[in-house]
């Protein structure tokens, strides 16, 4: 094989993905004798002059053209991305798409060891899953498309953070949703508010045959539009959610950021992006976390760290997602107006249609269910990996087949482990979040009007002044404005606005070394929430 003549191939099928010209000096390439191991995203090459010199070892390791198509694509790399080191996943994901068969799923199992999964603000940057999903979803314009952004970085010489890197993608991202079509349109809608559906009683909603539904399924998973896994319904193992919400003074929102940040039992942080700025934390904490909460509000408020603070106990989640809206090979297309005047017959008449087969109401106001230590540990696995693989717990745990089959069934006739279905890459990428007063009669209306739009998640929050709503809103780009102003046209009673974003960059964890088993309860650390 003649290396510099692949090399030259690869270089310019670089340039015909990013449609780009070929550079006029193309580096000469040359096999040397020096080892390497797998300590980062270039291993494998030293450069020196106009020479690439490449380890004789790869050719062993069946990673050479791999390298060679990495390095090809790097000679592109804008400087924009120079002090980026995991920018150059682009570059693996180049050399991914020029190999086949066994060399293809020799690099991807490499590209999992040399590119680990990280969150940053929230986002998980995991590029050898998430790029080759994304290269699917984006019909084969991933790659040239981003790059466009970063060239034009280059032109205002601006130097990107690893940060702003996984933001810059995560904002294409969004903009680039898989369009479906009428059929999975339909499919998405009753499996998304029905995720406990077998595939029989599925096909049987939507009208087709259970043959095409499941390939439909099984497709829109693949790309990563669907996604279904079990999961630990943790009001039934004595974990309540509790909503704090408050406004911090701007030279103190860091610290007591850092204060939340340390509690075992924070779930998610939610910063709204404009006005002042509130915070809206979410807690899965035991019977008895509210005195806690309601102290470290107290004191806020008597430091001064704070324009006010706010504490809740969420006893009722309802969860819908809506496609009424989507047209089919377009994507959203909300007539805003029509749907301004149906919310306001709404409120004001009481007025609206019932919609049947979602998952509804999520009460958290149930029994506590018993289990004992085997029990936690195999929902604290089942929570972190979203699997109920019999196998899989049984090597996790060490315990015998039997005993992981008969506990996984008797957790699942219990409803600790459920199941749940969610949607990405369907073009939702503005959160808007609002907090009001509203009685049960107007609260039922409102649910049956929040439904029409694309996605919500609406709570009833309980606390110290009384009952209030907290909703979630999803909507396609700019289609938060339009929330707003239909929101404060119609709603008379207070309420408060923000556009949110999720900022936590945590994952939850089941504090189970927090449980006692003799009192079958959790418990509370003594400094937990505390201010310095």
């Amino acid at each position: 094989m003649d290396l510099n003549e692949v090399f030259k191939w690869f270089v310019k099928s670089t340039a015909r993905v990013l449609n780009v010209k070929v550079p006029s000096d193309i580096p000469e390439v040359c096999l040397d004798d020096f080892g390497f191991d797998l300590s980062g995203r270039w291993f494998g090459v030293r450069r020196e002059d106009n020479v690439v010199f490449v380890s004789r070892e790869l050719v062993d390791a069946g990673l050479l053209k791999g390298v060679l198509a990495r390095e090809a694509f790097r000679l592109f790399m804008p400087k924009c991305l120079e002090g980026v080191e995991e920018a150059g996943d682009l570059a693996w994901e180049f050399a991914r798409l020029q190999l086949r068969g066994d060399e293809e799923k020799l690099w991807v199992s490499t590209w999992f060891k040399v590119s680990p999964k990280v969150f940053v603000k929230n986002i998980v940057y995991y590029a050898p899953f998430g790029f080759p999903i994304f290269e699917k979803l984006s019909g084969g314009r991933f790659l040239e498309e981003v790059f466009k952004i970063f060239r034009q970085l280059d032109v205002y010489r601006y130097d990107l953070s690893f940060e702003e890197y996984v933001e810059v993608l995560e904002e294409f991202m969004s903009n680039f949703p898989y369009v479906l079509d009428d059929f999975e349109r339909g499919v998405l809608q009753v499996f998304l508010n029905n995720p406990g559906l077998s595939r029989q009683e599925l096909a049987k909603r939507v009208g087709r045959h259970v043959s095409k539904v499941s390939r439909v399924v099984s497709r829109l998973k693949s790309l990563y539009v669907l996604r279904s896994y079990p999961t630990v319904f943790l009001p039934k193992i004595g974990l309540r959610t509790f909503v704090f919400v408050f406004q911090p003074k701007f030279e103190y929102r860091d610290y007591i950021l850092d204060v939340l940040h340390e509690c075992p039992f924070l779930y998610s942080v939610l910063e709204a992006v404009d006005g002042n700025m509130p915070v809206i934390t979410f807690f899965c904490a035991p019977y008895g976390f509210e005195r806690y909460l309601g102290k470290f509000a107290d004191r806020l408020r008597k430091l001064g760290f704070v324009d006010f603070a706010d504490w809740f106990l969420r006893f009722e989640v309802y969860k819908h997602y809506g496609f009424r809206f989507y047209v089919p090979k377009v994507g959203w297309r909300i007539e805003w107006e029509a749907w301004a005047l149906w919310f306001k017959k709404v409120l004001l008449e009481g007025e609206y249609y019932e919609i049947l087969g979602v998952e509804g109401p999520i009460f958290e106001d149930v029994k506590t269910e018993r289990f004992d230590s085997v029990d936690l540990k195999i929902l604290d696995f089942v929570w972190m990996k979203q699997v109920v693989d019999v196998r899989s717990v049984r090597e996790a745990l060490k315990i015998s087949m039997n005993n992981a089959v008969e506990r996984l069934r008797d957790l699942k006739s219990r409803g600790i482990i459920v199941r749940r279905a969610d949607a990405s890459n369907i073009g939702l990428s503005e959160i808007v979040v609002f907090k009001a007063e509203m009685n049960d009669e107007v609260y039922r209306a409102f649910i049956a009007a929040l439904d029409d739009l694309p996605l919500h998640f609406t709570s009833k929050l309980q606390g110290e002044r009384g009952d209030v709503v907290l909703s979630i809103v999803f909507l396609p780009e700019g289609g938060g404005i339009w929330f707003a102003k239909v929101l404060k046209k119609y709603f008379g009673k207070p309420f408060r606005l923000w556009f949110g974003r999720y900022v936590s960059g945590i994952t939850f964890k089941l504090p189970i070394d927090l449980y006692d088993y003799r009192r079958r309860k959790w418990k509370i650390p003594a400094e937990i929430l505390s201010l310095k």
